[in-house]
């Protein structure tokens, strides 16, 4: 259980970061492209 705690806490942390955001962001974008990239051809 207290790593539970410990995992919730630290992911708080990391998404009051910009950078979590950008990473998420850049992540998202690659992912749409390559769904649509592979569902253009049908």
């Amino acid at each position: 259980m207290k790593l539970w705690a410990i995992f919730k806490k630290e992911l708080r942390i990391y998404f009051t970061t910009p950078l979590a955001y950008a990473i998420l962001f850049v992540f998202l974008l690659v992912t749409g492209f390559f769904f649509y990239i592979y569902f253009s051809g049908f």
